[in-house]
């Protein structure tokens, strides 16, 4: 993903992940006498083992109470021991059990709102990208590689930024039409928004402030791409802005902008004023968007019309003059015979009754606001210093970033094939990938007999979920084009790097996305696109429905998600559980609308579709009925159903491909210094890649944000679900983790 996400979701997510974007980092403290006993033991030569030979081998034993005492095995113990609160009873309470330990231990650096093993490892990755970065250029490496270095030097010379950023910046707005707040002889009857996001769109700027425009797959024939029209981004979550100018969410929003505007060089008492009817409109804008709640029916945001019947419902825009200028490109033919599909018909209709009755200094200064606020993480040091002030009210941060990590981050971001090439040419080990690429075939086989045995599907919509499931992709690690130098370079032929500005460069590769986007709105859709792929360096995983394939890129297979060096009973716990998780975003309550072309389908015959409605259902009481225990605040089960029937069907899956591979395999010894079997490793590992530390000011706006349930809910919601957990752990009946009434969809 680029920095204005132009593949993200508009209908819904386009890619459902495993967790969320989290920032990156930890800071751990001093691991117990065991712990440190165990890391030391870890540094004996290998032979000290009882396992000399080919270090890639797994213990395999015949013998139950066998003990691993290679040092993966030992390592894990030690992760293990660290995160886990012995004391707790699994059966009562699982997370604190497997995680108590790490939350008690682990301390939050003042410059992250979380800590856990996602944001370990990829601060692991950044350190390791960042070290490349820092390099010297090598006349002989791929052009990309020194546009990915040029890149990252731009963003870490602060003394440049801090010193051109004002007349850069003023210069661009200047460009673009004007800040009324900045000039006092702005002249309304100049203005027209469609205008400022014509310049917006050949600058590079994202023009969504106040429509969503973009090129994007046709929902019901995915061999063909469409225009696509969906509400306003807003800057500020719609949860908070509907809540009115007084909300004190909006408040901190008000205010930012405010000394945003000051800092331009607008006078205070103007800009108070003006930004105050800039955030009300805003406000008004929030209203008339449809909320996250009411974006689950994809047939409901998919109204496929051609630009002349939307000319004549929605003359709020003139399709086919905006059409042209978003293109950009004269050799693509735009009449009102081409089509576009309508997300939200309501909001445009909405929309040009808000327009009419909103000044056009207001709106302008609105417009401007947002492209000054989508800029700020590129400005001065003073700018992203206020940035830190706002953004504290809503993840309890009080620290800046390192340099270093926040241009590693944009790069990696901005840049995502070179500098995931770099990262895998340098840092990846195929062992991972081929380990992997076995795992989602378990998983995939151990899905296709659930849908085979299913007792609540009937056997026309059983046939069509096999065929779902025979055809969905998955892209392991890194496409094998990242190690061809030329083919990398080639992604970055169009790319202007003749420029020393950071921000210039930043909007230049911007347009570069755009203009690729839009050339191949008549080009038949490639699913097999190796430069469609997510970023190789991220630590998540995805579902596409469009695709109908997942993703696990090389950043997640690795540190405690997988490891090919230690026991199997580990890795089916933790990425096996993500290759589950994603397989069954195909089947969920968003993604069993599309077939298995990635086409919007009302594919279910009408019993076996209420039949799921009822077994979701049940998964939606259930998370409605959890509420935080820091924060005091419900869940919300209609939000999050999606994540938790992947989260419950993925570890059912997991849990039983490992089984199955124990039978192809054989039984793997248990860890040293832990008395639990096996299966009861499984839970645990699963756990331990939840384990995290949360301030109270992110818990607060994820509980109310995201799509995922925090990270202990997650937990106890899904091993309350199993039957086999309760087995492996012997809890007893009705106990916390084992109710008599438990959910289950697949």
């Amino acid at each position: 993903m680029n920095l204005f996400e132009t593949l993200a979701s508009i209908k819904m997510e386009s890619r459902h992940t495993l967790t969320q974007r989290r920032r990156t980092g930890c800071r751990l403290r001093r691991h117990n006498r065991w712990v440190r006993a165990l890391c030391l033991l870890f540094l004996v030569p290998q032979s000290a083992y009882g396992h000399e030979g080919n270090r890639h081998e797994r213990c395999l034993t015949t013998n139950k109470e066998a003990v691993c005492l290679t040092p993966a095995c030992i390592h894990s113990a030690s992760t293990i021991i660290y995160n886990m609160n012995a004391s707790v009873d699994p059966c009562e309470d699982f997370y604190n059990f497997a995680c108590g330990g790490f939350v008690a231990r682990m301390t939050i650096p003042d410059d992250y709102a979380t800590v856990s093993p996602f944001t370990i490892t990829q601060e692991k990755l950044l350190t390791q990208l960042r070290a490349v970065l820092e390099e010297p250029v090598s006349p002989t490496e791929p052009n990309a590689y020194k546009i990915l270095k040029k890149y990252y030097a731009l963003c870490m010379d602060t003394a440049t930024i801090d010193k051109n950023v004002l007349s850069v910046m003023t210069g661009m707005l200047s460009s673009f039409g004007g800040w009324p707040v900045l000039e006092n002889d702005w002249m309304a009857e100049n203005f027209d928004w469609k205008e400022t996001m014509y310049r917006f769109r050949k600058a590079g700027m994202p023009a969504f402030s106040i429509v969503y425009i973009f090129p994007g797959t046709n929902t019901y024939n995915t061999s063909q791409n469409i225009i696509n029209c969906d509400q306003a981004k807003l800057s500020l979550d719609r949860r908070h802005l509907v809540n009115g100018f007084d909300d004190k969410f909006v408040q901190y929003y008000y205010q930012y902008l405010v000394d945003l505007a000051v800092m331009l060089g607008a006078n205070k008492t103007t800009a108070v004023k003006e930004m105050e009817e800039s955030v009300k409109f805003e406000v008004e804008l929030a209203k008339i968007t449809l909320a996250t709640e009411d974006r689950r029916n994809a047939t409901a945001l998919t109204n496929i019309m051609t630009l002349a019947e939307a000319q004549d419902r929605f003359p709020v825009i003139p399709w086919v003059e905006y059409l042209e200028n978003m293109i950009d490109d004269p050799s693509i033919n735009i009449t009102l015979a081409e089509e576009v599909d309508i997300g939200v018909p309501n909001f445009l209709t909405d929309l040009d009754g808000l327009l009419k009755l909103t000044s056009k200094r207001t709106l302008a200064n609105y417009i401007m606001s947002q492209f000054v606020y989508t800029m700020v993480p590129f400005t001065s040091t003073q700018m992203r210093s206020r940035r830190l002030k706002y953004i504290q009210h809503f993840k309890g941060t009080s620290q800046m970033n390192p340099r270093w990590r926040e241009c590693t981050e944009q790069a990696s971001k901005e840049l995502p094939i070179a500098s995931g090439s770099l990262y895998v040419q340098k840092y990846f080990s195929d062992e991972a990938k081929r380990g992997a690429e076995t795992m989602v075939n378990y998983l995939k086989d151990e899905f296709l007999h659930m849908l085979q045995t299913s007792k609540w599907m009937d056997d026309a919509t059983r046939k069509k979920a096999v065929k779902k499931a025979l055809k969905m992709s998955s892209q392991i690690g890194y496409p094998e084009e990242y190690l061809d130098d030329a083919k990398i370079d080639g992604v970055y032929e169009n790319l202007n790097v003749d420029t020393n500005d950071y921000l210039t460069l930043t909007l230049n590769i911007e347009r570069v996305i755009s203009d690729k986007s839009y050339k191949e709105l008549r080009m038949l859709m490639n699913k097999t696109d190796w430069t469609q792929q997510s970023s190789v360096t991220v630590v998540n995983a995805y579902y596409n429905p469009t695709e109908n394939g997942i993703e696990l890129p090389a950043g997640i297979l690795q540190g405690v998600f997988f490891d090919h060096q230690r026991p199997n009973y580990l890795n089916f716990g933790s990425i096996g559980f993500a290759i589950g998780h994603e397989i069954t975003h195909g089947f969920d309550d968003m993604g069993r609308q599309y077939d298995e072309n990635g086409a919007l389908s009302d594919w279910w015959e009408e019993h076996t579709a209420n039949q799921f409605l009822k077994h979701a259902q049940c998964i939606i009481d259930q998370f409605n009925n959890y509420t935080s225990p820091i924060t005091n605040q419900q869940i919300n089960g209609i939000n999050t159903q999606g994540e938790n029937i992947a989260d419950n069907g993925g570890i059912r899956k997991a849990y039983l491909a490992y089984q199955n591979w124990v039978k192809d395999k054989g039984v793997e010894p248990k860890l040293p210094g832990l008395q639990y079997t096996p299966e009861q490793l499984f839970w645990i590992s699963m756990a331990n890649t939840w384990c995290v530390k949360e301030r109270e000011e992110y818990l607060i706006q994820e509980i109310l944000t995201d799509s995922h349930p925090p990270s202990d809910i997650r937990v106890l919601g899904l091993v309350s679900n199993s039957e086999y957990f309760s087995k492996d752990f012997h809890c007893k009946s009705n106990s916390k983790m084992n109710p008599a009434h438990k959910c289950q969809v697949w």
